[in-house]
């Protein structure tokens, strides 16, 4: 069983750097170093390594952040830790089952913050993408917009991408 304070990952100084110097790069700068550096040093095997080991430190990084933003609204903002524990930040799991959430959407047609937006902060929650998913397929309660609300706080417009998803349901029904 591993301890509250165990890291789940164990990068060499080597795959950090590689790894440093990925992030530091443009996307086809970055494919292209990978590439040589996966040619020379060990190909699918490190490559495979590489990925487990950054996808593990990117959890972390993820927990260590809720932990300090919870730590910093209980301290510095009143907030009781029942409270505090209840963010719904954005994940890497978050971020996979949102490429599903924003699969078939206009993404020009929806609002920035949207869950069907890729790569917004509630297109990456895992929480969020749960919820549209349960709202597609149970069809129970719709999935609202979270950016236009009303002047006394209500939310009562379904969203747009939720809107496209069930349109596409409907039309995939009558195929």
């Amino acid at each position: 069983m591993k301890k509250e304070n165990e890291t789940d990952y164990n990068l060499t100084p080597s795959q950090a750097k590689t790894i440093a110097i990925m992030l530091a790069c443009e996307k086809s700068d970055a494919k292209e170093y990978l590439q040589k550096y996966f040619a020379k040093d060990g190909g699918i095997n490190e490559a495979i390594d590489l990925l487990v080991e950054f996808s593990r430190m990117a959890e972390s990084v993820n927990k260590n952040t809720a932990d300090a933003l919870e730590l910093f609204l209980i301290t510095e903002k009143g907030y009781y830790p029942w409270e505090a524990e209840k963010l719904n930040l954005p994940s890497l799991m978050g971020a996979c089952r949102g490429v599903t959430g924003a699969l078939g959407v206009n993404q020009s047609k929806v609002c920035h913050g949207c869950a069907c937006k890729l790569g917004s902060h509630a297109n990456q929650s895992l929480v969020t993408q749960y919820d549209l998913t349960s709202s597609i397929e149970e069809r129970e309660e719709p999935f609202l917009c979270h950016e236009e609300i009303g002047e006394n706080g209500e939310v009562s417009k379904k969203c747009r991408g939720y809107a496209q998803h069930l349109k596409r349901k409907i039309d995939n029904k009558n195929d």
